[in-house]
């Protein structure tokens, strides 16, 4: 809901007014709620939005009796939004410090006009999330009013919050043009739908193909969509079917004084709408933080080791990173035509261990001759898939992205799975980074291997994986 803009007579704070604020945030009766923001893949809560609440409102504050939209657009115009967004932030991270759950993400709404208040503070979230002993990892600072906002000015507030380690969250996505010029112009790391475009999508069809296509954009782009207001069973039914990942309304839960699982209703209709709906794959990291396994690959690589053992490191880490089960390595040979199984993580596609490839042949071979990333979300309509006699695995979805260095391709890593649409646009952008990450080392590595084959030669050892022949 946009704010009223200030007229003549709020040009100057009405003292009582403006007491009655400042007696509510010092300590009045403020509390927040909790609101389970669902995976509707997994049907658990993927975190809860902290809900500002109020009252009993007395006096000059009672016009804003009808909740707290009203009471911030009273204390916007009495020059009390910044006090008072900053008490309700206050009151909810205290609570979350003293709850068992250590797991669970915690969405924070931020109106991004408190950051052009002179009274702004830069770091005041962050202090305040240290301070209680937890880290912005835990929160989604979900700006409000963003349909109102010129793009520029929510830009500054997400590299403001970014650059502290919040994730950040845009509000109410289809409340106005403006906020789909946002999306266009900004990555946010999570888009939550207006209510309005979410509501009757199940019959409405020109809706639900829009619904469909923002799913569609958001999954390519790495984003992660949450669907407000589901409300009914058919509207999760439809939401679900356009490959929206997560969803908040009334049907999955209701605001509560603490966080709760679902309830055993939610979880029955849930299941059996998603089981009726065919959705879009839509990769979800859930609470998982994906940076924790490449951090840990690139230290483990940092200590050094054999360049098996490096090998190894790196398919395992690919795999906890994206949460997959299969990951390969393979690295050319020396003539750099064929792609030669290195590293595997998981069951193997093929029986014996696994078939080389030659330059050229399949997705890896794709990957290796044109030194660019590849994903298939169906192979079975892939012209560029070799389906071999020794597969013992079916491969619906792949991702391979190449391992370089100044020489250009040295060989690609892949992960791949049975089911299609396994892989979204931010895997990718992880891969490469664990490719890009990795590779260095592996030269590293490649080198004082073949350094101690040299030597082992010449006292008779017997030489490398690296030194026999592999890139």
């Amino acid at each position: 809901m946009t704010s009223p803009t200030p007229g003549p007579r709020d040009a100057e704070p009405q003292p009582d007014v403006a007491a009655a604020l400042d007696a509510l945030v010092a300590g009045g009766p403020l509390s927040v709620a909790y609101q389970p923001i669902v995976d509707l893949q997994r049907g658990e809560p993927l975190g809860y939005e902290v809900l500002g609440r109020c009252g009993p409102l007395e006096g000059p504050l009672t016009v804003a009796a009808r909740g707290p939209a009203p009471l911030l657009a009273l204390a916007q115009r009495h020059g009390r939004l910044l006090a008072l967004d900053r008490r309700w932030r206050e009151i909810a991270i205290a609570a979350i410090a003293g709850m068992e759950d250590r797991q669970s993400l915690f969405f924070l709404n931020v109106d991004p006009r408190v950051v052009e208040d002179p009274g702004f503070v830069s770091g005041f979230t962050l202090s305040l999330v240290e301070r209680h002993g937890l880290t912005p990892q835990r929160f989604v600072l979900e700006l409000t009013e963003v349909a109102s906002r010129d793009p520029e000015a929510v830009e500054r507030v997400l590299e403001h919050y970014g650059r502290q380690g919040f994730r950040v969250a845009l509000d109410d996505l289809g409340a106005g043009q403006q906020s789909l010029v946002t999306l266009l112009r900004l990555q946010p790391h999570i888009v939550k739908l207006d209510r309005e475009l979410v509501r009757d999508v199940d019959v409405d069809a020109p809706r639900a193909h829009l619904l469909g296509a923002l799913a569609e954009f958001s999954r390519r782009a790495g984003i992660l969509l949450v669907a407000e207001g589901i409300e009914t069973a058919g509207e999760l039914h439809a939401v679900v079917s356009a490959g929206v990942p997560c969803g908040q309304g009334y049907l999955l839960g209701r605001p509560a004084p603490r966080p709760e699982p679902l309830s055993r209703e939610a979880r029955e209709t849930l299941r059996a709408e998603t089981h009726r709906a065919s959705p879009r794959a839509a990769h979800s990291y859930g609470t998982r933080d994906p940076s924790l396994p490449l951090v840990a690959l690139v230290d483990g690589l940092r200590r050094g080791g054999s360049l098996e053992a490096m090998l190894q490191q790196v398919t395992d880490g690919a795999a906890a990173l994206l949460g997959v089960p299969r990951v390969s390595l393979r690295l050319l040979d020396e003539s750099r035509t064929r792609l030669l199984v290195a590293a595997r993580t998981g069951t193997a596609l093929h029986a014996a261990g696994g078939a080389d490839l030659v330059v050229g042949e399949g997705f890896t071979g794709w990957v290796a001759l044109h030194h660019a990333p590849l994903r298939v979300d169906d192979a079975e309509t892939d012209p560029r898939f070799v389906p071999r006699p020794d597969m013992v695995v079916d491969l619906r979805s792949y991702l391979g992205v190449p391992l370089l260095d100044d020489r250009g391709c040295i060989g690609v890593l892949a992960a791949t799975s049975t089911s299609p649409h396994a892989f979204s646009i931010l895997d990718e952008r992880w891969l490469r980074l664990v490719a890009g990450a990795a590779a260095p080392y592996l030269e590293a590595a490649r080198r004082r291997s073949v350094e101690a084959a040299g030597h082992g030669e010449r006292s008779g050892a017997r030489p490398t994986v690296a030194a026999d022949g592999i890139f």
